[in-house]
């Protein structure tokens, strides 16, 4: 069924974080794995950063995106890593 057509939309809002139990604080774990995987902004994503997306998506200014796949990942995907 054609969902669009009825005025409704669908869109995938992807914020991953994840962390493991280490013996460092908060601050250096994030500051390393920001830099070992490239994320460009140098921390995660707050909640109210996904929030905002999620409210924009939902919201009448948010409409016309159907089928999407917003990434909120702090540039990771667009920088180029070595292997």
């Amino acid at each position: 069924m054609d969902l669009g057509l009825k005025g409704r939309t669908a869109a995938i809002i992807w914020a991953e974080n994840m962390a493991k139990q280490q013996n460092v604080t908060k601050e250096e774990f994030l500051a390393s794995f920001c830099k070992r995987m490239g994320i460009l902004a140098g921390r995660w994503a707050t909640m109210d950063e996904v929030s905002d997306t999620v409210a924009f998506i939902a919201s009448d200014r948010g409409k016309y995106y159907n089928g999407a796949k917003i990434l909120l990942d702090g540039g990771l995907n667009v920088n180029v890593r070595p292997a």
